[in-house]
Order: C-alpha cells, then structure tokens, then sequence
C-alpha cells in the first residue's frame, strides 16, 4: 500500500480535559456520571462539531459510563464559551481551549483525558486512573496532538 504522507516528528501532544460549568455540583468524573444517570437526558455537551474527536471520543465514553447526553456541536472557540456560560454541561477539549475560563472560575476540569497524571496538570486526576471502572472507559488515552510529515515521495538526506 502506498502513502501520500509519511511522519517526521510529533511536535506536541497532551491530554484533553474533561471540563464542565462550575455550577454543575460535580467535583469528580465520578460524581459527574453518577449525577447524569438520576437526571437522564437532561445532561449535553458540546463539541467543536460533528464527528470531531471530542464528539466521537464523548459518545464512546458515554456509551461504556451507560449515560446518555445530548449533543450541541459548534464551531471552534464557540464550544469552549458555551460550557463557561452554561449553554453545555461538559466539554472534552485541549487545556488551553479552557484555560481562561478554568482561571476565571467558570469551568472546572475534572480529570484529564490520560491513564495517568499529567505532569503538566499534577492537581487532576488521569480519567483511567481514578478507579477501575474508568479504567476500563477510557481503554486508551485521549490525547490531541500536532506532527510534521512530508511527501512519500521525497527522500530523507
């Protein structure tokens, strides 16, 4: 099989944050399932879109924690706004898509997307590593990241 692209190097990858609206009274991943699944339907989160990574990665998470969500997709920088202002529950977004807001008291994260801490947010728990059974619903990490890559066709000197 041939390849259009191959990679050169990973430039930056880190986990995505599980965030939600301060006023949600959540202060883990836990508490957070526990309450969408006495209130069924009544939870959303919002996306960057329809079928990006944090809708499809949402909807498998969702699906192995048995809770059922609504989804909202915006655009871009909309979807980190909508959780500030309570327009959406949760997001699963990159740390400096909520910075401002997570300094601003609006959004609080909740766990990082990883099976272990992050050496860059020490103070939030890993999603796979709060217990078992978020173990076995994040199965992987949940990270974004950015690579350079070049044309199959161009050889390396």
């Amino acid at each position: 099989m041939e390849r259009d692209f191959e990679p050169i190097v990973i430039l930056v990858k880190h986990p995505l944050l599980f965030s939600i609206n301060a006023k949600v009274p959540a202060r883990t991943l836990a508490e957070f399932v526990a309450l969408v699944k006495t209130k069924p339907d009544k939870f959303n989160y919002g996306t960057p879109g329809a079928s990006s990574q944090s809708h499809l990665l949402i909807e498998m998470w969702s699906a192995r924690a048995g809770i059922k969500m609504q989804h909202i997709p915006y655009r871009g920088v909309q979807t980190s706004l909508s959780v500030a202002t309570g327009e959406t529950h949760l997001v699963l977004l990159s740390p400096a898509s909520v910075k401002n807001h997570i300094e601003s008291g609006t959004v609080r994260p909740l766990a990082t997307g990883g099976l272990v801490r992050d050496a860059q947010r020490p103070d939030l728990p890993a999603a796979g590593g709060t217990s078992e059974e978020f173990r076995e619903l994040i199965a992987t990490e949940i990270r974004n990241w950015k690579e350079t890559a070049r044309q199959a066709s161009i050889e390396a000197k």
